[in-house]
């Protein structure tokens, strides 16, 4: 019976990464490494709305983060969400979100950069972001869940050691 359990948490694993990866990490990454070579032109900001104290410890920030930019006479709109721990608790000076709404308010300009193939895919930072590296280490745990519960259910698990069942 246990075998049976353990069997059936290792293929909700593999689903679990089969899924995150094929539509959310893949496509996220593919962008990300991407937008290394787009083109920047300078945009407009919409909107940028901070949002304090967040999460369970109240110690999340986040940047809800719109903008505008016109390539080829066309006008596209582009939103991003930043994230920021411990901000909240920080008493030296002005955190990076805070910093960032203040050196972009509603109305100022922005560089954006945006896909010259298809200018609707656009970012305000380009290459992998914290939320990428997170994500890709969420199916990176996941794999390896997986791989362990397969190959080593026969065993307890104490740190570091495995031990085999008597």
């Amino acid at each position: 019976m246990k075998n049976i359990i353990k069997v059936f948490l290792a293929f909700i694993c593999l689903v679990l990464f089969v899924l995150l990866f094929i539509w959310l990490t893949l496509p996220k990454i593919e962008m990300a490494i991407a937008s290394r070579n787009w083109k920047m032109i300078e945009g407009e900001v919409i909107n940028n709305q901070l949002i304090a104290n967040g999460g369970k410890k109240k110690n999340l920030s986040s940047l809800n983060f719109k903008y505008k930019y016109i390539v080829d006479s066309h006008t596209y709109f582009g939103a991003s969400r930043f994230y920021d721990f411990d901000e909240p608790k920080q008493n030296f000076g002005i955190g990076k979100l805070k910093k960032f709404v203040k050196d972009f308010p509603t109305g100022s300009k922005i560089q954006v950069f945006f896909n010259p193939i298809a200018p609707e895919n656009s970012t305000i930072k380009k290459g992998l972001l914290f939320q990428h590296w997170i994500i890709l280490f969420i199916n990176i745990f996941l794999i390896l869940l997986y791989l362990h519960i397969i190959f080593f259910r026969n065993y307890y698990t104490i740190g570091f050691f495995h031990l085999p069942k008597k």
